[in-house]
């Protein structure tokens, strides 16, 4: 068993964004970003259950934990292992082989788990386990889902957070919302290092003002929504 408001001022080129948690379907899925803070809640406390009930004999509470956790993290291997072990110590040996064979068809690689660990005691007869066992020792290369994320507009003053401009930090535990700070002109004279004599000459050479301008175009600000 394994458990495992906005500010805005081009010239200084700030924008914070402070959100509460928002409202909560699949993981894996770009569309569902803003369901990520609610699910890592409901993981870490069905880890917690997880672990309670192992070390309370309580199997039908563990074994509704591990199968909640194939429900809200599909992609995740350890949650199909775990779901594996409780459905092989209750018994349900050809149930336990499909999710074992889940958690290694997602990447679970760990052999030496997989042939030590007491749970699974109840397979390790059934020709189907060599099968997975071999699958296993197979190199595993991770699909990258593609993607699409573009930094936000900031408007009249107004930035908006959406599925588009905002991701998940898995370290931070953090919403990350990214805004591509606007250009203009008249905010050079207060740009960092650049003084307002040098500035004004700069003024009158429209390739000098083209590439102030576009190293400010390109700089992305981001604000962190906490969950």
């Amino acid at each position: 068993m394994r458990t495992v408001p906005v500010l805005t001022s081009i010239a200084a080129l700030i924008v914070a964004v402070v959100l509460g948690m928002m409202a909560p379907d699949t993981l894996w899925q770009r569309a569902a970003v803003f369901d990520l803070p609610a699910k890592r809640l409901e993981r870490l406390h069905l880890q917690e259950t997880l672990r309670y009930a192992i070390s309370h004999k309580r199997l039908d509470l563990a074994s509704r934990a591990a199968q909640r956790m194939t429900q809200i993290e599909p992609q995740e291997p350890t949650a199909w292992y775990n779901l594996a072990c409780m459905q092989a110590v209750s018994g349900e040996i050809p149930t336990a082989l499909a999710s074992l064979n889940e958690a290694v068809r997602l990447g679970f690689r760990d052999t030496r788990q997989l042939e030590t660990d007491t749970d699974l005691q109840s397979l390790r007869a059934d020709p189907a386990f060599a099968v997975i066992l071999k699958a296993a020792q197979e190199p595993f290369t991770a699909l990258t889902p593609v993607v699409m994320f573009q930094p936000g507009q900031i408007t009249n003053g107004v930035a908006t957070v959406t599925e588009q401009n905002t991701r998940w930090n898995e370290g931070r535990m953090s919403l990350i919302t990214s805004f591509a700070a606007q250009p203009n002109p008249e905010s050079i004279t207060k740009l960092p290092g650049i003084s307002p004599a040098e500035a004004a000459s700069r003024a009158g050479s429209t390739k000098a003002l083209r590439r102030v301008i576009s190293a400010i175009s390109t700089i992305t600000v981001t604000g962190i929504i906490r969950i």
